[in-house]
This record gives structure tokens, C-alpha cells and sequence, in this order.
């Protein structure tokens, strides 16, 4: 914890209290992926996050080194659920895996977003509360915009809270 509060000082001196938020998802779900990052544009617009996922990855790159680099240090990592994020062991296995140490130490908040039906219940990530916008996965809902809306609103509330713990520390 006390390694925690010291990098949160020191991103806080450095003013890097920008909250980076990094998207774990099924490249079956990139038309997902893609209508998150759209409703998450106002929050980059006013500087409110800082977005990543592996579409940031530039020809040359190494990609699962800056895969690990932005997941080992995001302050909000997302993992957008589906059975085939369930049965991808890069996404389940690794990146998941990592986020869970990381929440554990108290380095980063984990939020699952249901965007398609699947028994993520039933897992190790069933135990971490999900966002179901009215109930049923982002795909079940008819106005996905809303869908999305209320998934911000959500984000919202971890938003608040990494603020809150910068200016506890």
C-alpha cells in the first residue's frame, strides 16, 4: 500500500493525475471495443482519462511489451466480457490474471462490462460486480447509445473514486 501511495504522489507532482484506463477485450468484440472508446470521448476530450488499448500500437512496436507496459500500470483496466473474451487465454489467462494481482495490491480498479451474454458468473471474475447496463449485456439492450450511457455513468463512480484516493494521499 505504501508503494501505492508513493506513486500516486509522485504521478500527482508530476502531474500525471490523469486516470489511464486500458480496454481488455476479444478481437471478436472489436465493434465493442470501438463503440466504448466512442462513448468515452467526451472523458478524453476534457482530460478526464487517458485511453489505451492494443489498436494504439504502432507498426514496429513490440506489441505484447506494450500490451504488459500499459496494463501493469493503468489505473483502470476494463475487461469487456463475452464468451469469447472468456475462452481467449491471452485475455483471460494473462491480461486478466495480471489486472486481478494488480487489483489486489490495490494498484488498479477492475471493471467487467458485459457486452455480450455469457456465464462470466461462474468464474473467478463473476466475484467483481459488472456493469449490465438495464440488466442484460450491451448487445441485449435495443438503444445500445443508452447501453453505453449508463456504462459511462458507471465509469463515472470509478472515476470519482481514483480521484478521491489522489487527494487522500
Amino acid at each position: 500500500r505504501a508503494a501505492v501511495r508513493a506513486g500516486l504522489v509522485r504521478r500527482r507532482l508530476l502531474g500525471l493525475t490523469i486516470p489511464s484506463l486500458f480496454i481488455s477485450y476479444a478481437h471478436a468484440d472489436n465493434r465493442f471495443r470501438d463503440e466504448l472508446r466512442g462513448a468515452l470521448t467526451p472523458y478524453e476530450r476534457t482530460r478526464q482519462l487517458k485511453i489505451w488499448d492494443d489498436t494504439c500500437i504502432v507498426p514496429g512496436q513490440k506489441w505484447e511489451e506494450e500490451i504488459l507496459s500499459k496494463l501493469t500500470t493503468a489505473d483502470i483496466v476494463v475487461l469487456l466480457l463475452s464468451n469469447d473474451f472468456i475462452g481467449s487465454d491471452y485475455c483471460y489467462q494473462k491480461e486478466m490474471q495480471i489486472a486481478r494481482e494488480r487489483d489486489k495490491a490495490g494498484e488498479c480498479a477492475i471493471v467487467p462490462i458485459v457486452v455480450r451474454a455469457c456465464r462470466y458468473d461462474r468464474l473467478e471474475v463473476g466475484q467483481l460486480q459488472a456493469i449490465l447496463p438495464k440488466g442484460k449485456s450491451v448487445k441485449q439492450n435495443r438503444d445500445r447509445d443508452s447501453a453505453w450511457v449508463e456504462v459511462t455513468k458507471q465509469l463515472d463512480k470509478v472515476i470519482t473514486h481514483f480521484n478521491q484516493r489522489l487527494t487522500l494521499h
